[in-house]
């Protein structure tokens, strides 16, 4: 039998066989003992049945979180991170494009397990490897190889497949490394990266080696972070920190990327409205004969409906197309990029009918 993990007097377990097939996860929830996944058992989605467990798992509440595979085959062995959050299913699976990455993924780490959402150690082919998590509604990178070590040099190249990570609210706390025997314990913040402790530093007065730190998937909870760590001169201690409550500072309100992206695409558009109009009235003063031909050749349309309803079919077509695309390379959009991109596309469409019409109205008056 597997340790344990227990949240809220719910309690996961593998129960091992004597075959060495990997074992069973079964489950008490609410007082009943209830299967999670059995070997033998079909792989949803699939038509094969697992061959066995590993013994990365969590229980958050009343759902799991556990890691499986399929059996051997001469090709290749079916891998995933699964939850029963719905039903039994696969989060990420050797059938899933890396994010940021290429590929799919081949194998997967530790992983945690809170409120609804995971994190987890993925690795692919030609040394890739990083932390993924499915908060913010799709799959993304935490961190991988091409992520810069906060306070070090170059890039992460290890992450430790057994110790961590933790998970708890918008926080992700994990232990990595780097060349020159860089290695540390690292925080993730609604996306921002930061240094916890590394063999850069000292603690107390004392130094310690690479791989010193040791971290569980429980060691974050909220605000606080419990890490156990291990000096050079052998001795050892259990450190406890406290870091901000809730996500980073807003006294400033700051726009998203896509709020960025959307008012500069309405700037835009509000200038060439004032330079479509300031041309075509300097263009009828210089050559206007009477008061009439002037009210003429200045009335240029702010909104031309029949062909802003032409432009908006080809562009919405070209979005349906990209959306497509990132679909098949990354295996999902977020609402906040169909949103984004469906806004952008309004803008767009209202720019390119503006020179349209603009354009129209030119070659009437030659």
């Amino acid at each position: 039998m597997s340790k344990p993990s227990i949240a809220v007097s719910n309690v996961l377990f593998c129960e091992f066989g004597t075959s060495g097939d990997g074992g069973d996860f079964v489950a008490t929830i609410g007082g009943q003992l209830r299967p999670v996944a059995l070997v033998g058992t079909p792989i949803p989605g699939r038509n094969e049945t697992f061959a066995g467990f590993t013994p990365f798992e969590e229980i958050s509440g009343g759902n799991v979180a556990i890691n499986g595979f399929g059996p051997a085959t001469t090709a290749s062995q079916y891998k995933g991170v699964f939850t029963d959050i719905g039903g039994l299913h696969a989060v990420a699976d050797t059938n899933t494009p890396i994010p940021g990455g290429i590929g799919n993924f081949i194998d997967f780490g530790g992983l945690s397990f809170n409120d609804g959402h995971i994190v987890f150690l993925g690795f692919g082919s030609g040394g890739q490897a990083g932390y993924y998590t499915d908060m913010g509604g799709h799959l993304r990178v935490v961190v991988d190889t091409k992520t810069p070590i906060p306070g070090g040099s170059g890039t992460f190249t290890i992450f430790d497949p057994f110790r961590g990570p933790s998970l708890s609210k918008n926080r992700i706390l994990f232990l990595a490394g780097g060349a020159e025997n860089q290695f540390g314990l690292y925080l993730d913040i609604n996306g921002s990266l930061t240094r916890v402790i590394s063999n850069a530093d000292t603690l107390d007065g004392k130094s310690f080696f690479p791989f010193a730190p040791y971290i569980s998937i429980r060691s974050l909870d909220g605000d606080q972070l419990a890490f156990q760590i291990l000096f050079s001169d052998q001795s050892e201690g259990v450190y406890v920190t406290t870091f901000p409550v809730g996500p980073s500072p807003t006294g400033v309100p700051t726009l998203s990327e896509w709020g960025m992206v959307i008012m500069a695409l309405l700037l835009m558009a509000t200038g060439m409205m004032f330079i479509l109009r300031f041309e075509l009235t300097i263009t009828g003063t210089a050559v206007a004969g009477s008061a009439t031909q002037f009210e003429r050749r200045t009335s240029q349309p702010l909104f031309a409906p029949r062909v802003f309803g032409k432009v908006l079919i080809w562009m919405l077509s070209a979005v349906l197309l990209g959306f497509a695309i990132v679909i098949g390379l990354f295996g999902s959009v977020s609402a906040t990029d169909i949103g984004g991109t469906l806004v952008c596309a309004l803008i767009i469409s209202y720019l390119v009918h503006l020179l349209v019409t603009a354009g129209d109205l030119r070659a009437k008056r030659k």
